[in-house]
């Protein structure tokens, strides 16, 4: 990790906020690096030292050239709460440079659901899903809007939540979508399903949930295993 926006987006995978950062001038630093890790593949975790070094000149240069001359020993608290500052405004602007209207619309998305836009509820079930699925939910979102595919979107979430699961839609006697889970039934799952049904599943539908037994379908026999089907 020799870039300051690589450290915070392997930060945010590992659900560390970066606020949780304090950023210092190195003492000791290659003049080829950024950051001055002593191992630039030490893994980013929740349980890591949150006082990272920088070299501060080497992209930087001009806004902190006589922040931290050798000879200045006033003020070095401060001067250090200001690096600090200004190294959390600097990543900020690093990662949002390289964002396209996609993540723009999906970051937009992800604060209204944070904020409770879309309901309490829906803001404290959101919480049960883990980074790469709260990127995927909103991007499916944006799609929703633009394409209007809703019964489309509830399955590719369904599958890329849960990775076992299969969904089936009858459109015969009834709109109705059947979920088989493939995980058992606890709190986290069922709080997950709950959340993609209300902001995925058509207006008119009903859907049932089956979690870790599956209806029996006629010629496909791993649905109709003894003590591990349901009725329909």
């Amino acid at each position: 990790m020799n870039y300051l926006w690589d450290t915070v987006i392997k930060a945010r995978q590992a659900g560390i906020d970066i606020d949780e950062f304090r950023f210092s001038p190195a003492k000791r630093y290659s003049p080829y690096m950024e950051m001055a890790f002593d191992d630039l593949n030490i893994p980013i975790e929740a349980d890591m030292e949150k006082e990272i070094e920088i070299n501060p000149y080497y992209r930087f240069h001009k806004i902190f050239k006589t922040m931290f001359d050798i000879e200045n020993y006033d003020d070095v608290k401060i001067r250090g709460e200001l690096f600090d500052w200004i190294i959390h405004l600097i990543a900020t602007v690093d990662i949002n440079m390289g964002l396209n209207m996609q993540e723009f619309y999906r970051r937009f998305i992800d604060h209204d659901i944070r904020s409770g836009v879309f309901g309490e509820i829906a803001k404290e079930r959101w919480n049960y899903f883990n980074l790469f699925e709260q990127e995927y939910i909103t991007n499916k979102l944006i799609d929703l809007y633009k394409l209007n595919t809703p019964v489309l979107m509830l399955k590719k979430v369904i599958h890329f939540v849960f990775q076992d699961s299969y969904v089936y839609v009858n459109n015969i006697d009834k709109p109705e979508i059947l979920i088989y889970a493939g995980v058992k039934k606890i709190t986290k799952y069922v709080e997950k399903m709950e959340f993609i049904k209300e902001m995925f599943l058509p207006l008119g539908y009903l859907c049932r949930i089956y979690w870790d037994k599956h209806f029996g379908i006629i010629g496909k026999e791993a649905t109709m295993k003894m003590d591990h089907i349901v009725l329909y």
